[in-house]
């Protein structure tokens, strides 16, 4: 016997309820599905169905993988929701009749908001029959609108000029450093989630041939007092000597799940970094 549980929106991506402050109305997002029990009988008997639903920060997760220590305890962790219902008091139930679902994505702990994204959101379900229980786990998704925006700029563009060359290298683990220079502008650092990031570079000069040029999305975790950086993707714009003084787009969607708008709690942060990457050969 096993238990199933299955979303309504194939994306597993849902919104909580935010007020408009014209007219004070909360729209509530509703993260609905439902539940099947897999047996071999047509009908059983059971003591109860609960839902809990929860999210959560924690130092593990699938997507991000361990960070240096293994999970917390439950009582451990940073808790954004916590939602505990009844679905059914017991009785007998038809395990070819699916059972709906339904719960508001909501911040319900004293002092916290939701997040966006790839931190934990899950459903579980436990079904009581003779004593023992079944268990079912589902993750699901959380976009806030407006996450990540800073008050004090709010959408606007803020287009930002760039030069690499040998004068602005923080490091360098070459004796002789080649001459090269590249120019180029970013539309906007101040980058709405759901937008791409877009501009363009150009090859200036470059003593070396120019093998490929990238643009690398890193996704950098502070937590615990440690700061923990990932690259989510990097994306090649660029393969070979390219021509000089030559506009090279610059285009890069932010992934949903692997990603996140900038989170800044008192416990923890993620903010994004862009690099540019230039290999010569």
């Amino acid at each position: 016997m096993s238990l199933e549980i299955k979303l309504d929106r194939a994306s597993k991506f849902y919104e909580p309820g935010v007020i408009i402050d014209i007219s004070k109305i909360m729209l509530q997002e509703k993260v609905t599905g439902y539940i099947t029990i897999i047996d071999s009988q047509s009908q059983i008997q059971h003591s109860g169905i609960v839902v809990n639903a929860e999210g959560y920060m924690d130092t593990v997760s699938i997507i991000r993988g361990n960070i240096g220590r293994p999970p917390m305890k439950d009582e451990d962790r940073i808790y954004f929701m916590k939602k505990k219902f009844t679905l059914s008091d017991g009785g007998k139930l038809n395990t070819s009749t699916p059972i709906p679902f339904e719960f508001i994505l909501e911040a319900n702990e004293k002092g916290e908001s939701l997040i966006d994204a790839y931190v934990g959101y899950e459903v579980q379900i436990t079904l009581n029959k003779g004593g023992k229980t079944l268990k079912g786990n589902e993750k699901f998704y959380c976009a806030v609108p407006g996450a990540g925006i800073d008050t004090t700029i709010g959408r606007r563009d803020m287009p930002k000029e760039f030069a690499i060359s040998p004068d602005n290298l923080e490091a360098s683990t070459l004796k002789s450093v080649p001459k090269f220079k590249f120019e180029g502008q970013i539309y906007s650092v101040n980058c709405a989630f759901q937008e791409p990031f877009d501009g363009y570079i150009i090859t200036r000069d470059s003593e070396y041939v120019i093998k490929s040029i990238e643009v690398q999305l890193v996704r950098v975790e502070t937590f615990e007092g440690k700061t923990f950086a990932t690259e989510v993707q990097n994306i090649q714009v660029a393969d070979g000597d390219v021509i000089r003084d030559m506009e090279i787009p610059l285009y890069m969607l932010f992934p949903k799940i692997y990603s996140c708008p900038t989170v800044i709690h008192a416990k923890f942060s993620v903010i994004n970094l862009i690099h540019q990457r230039l290999t010569l050969d």
